[in-house]
């Protein structure tokens, strides 16, 4: 934790300085979920979260409110078709796996991908796409 520039720690993590000049560690570039100091793989909550909700993709990140409070984002490519009987069998699931009572779902209509070949998920963009509309 040597260097912080454009938000990140060396080598990735995520951070944001406090008013008060503190600096906090939101997470990791990598597919790691930092909830409240606990640490959590991406890949197999995701794919679970993408079960509650008609396999529909699923992508998760922390973002903090205007209090300052960890809110857990979670975003789902949804063309409609999700319903709020899911979403909340989804939330109980992730309070109860994941101890966190602060979620927020933001249906976006297709995820961003990336130009490769793969096409996977360009998660910074989407990222971008889902706290643009987070208060």
């Amino acid at each position: 934790l040597t260097h912080f520039k454009a938000g990140y720690y060396y080598p990735g993590d995520m951070c944001m300085r406090l008013e008060d000049g503190r600096i906090r560690v939101l997470g990791r570039s990598a597919d790691v979920l930092n909830v409240k100091g606990d640490k959590f793989l991406l890949g197999p909550i995701e794919k679970k979260a993408a079960e509650f909700v008609g396999d529909h993709a699923v992508c998760l990140f922390v973002h903090f409110d205007t209090s300052g409070d960890d809110q857990l984002v979670v975003a789902v490519e949804n063309d409609g078709s999700v319903t709020a009987h899911q979403l909340q069998a989804l939330r109980r699931w992730l309070v109860q796996h994941m101890y966190c009572t602060r979620i927020h779902f933001a249906g976006v209509a297709r995820f961003p991908r990336t130009a490769g070949g793969m096409q996977k998920i360009d998660r910074q963009a989407l990222r971008a796409m889902v706290f643009a509309t987070v208060g």
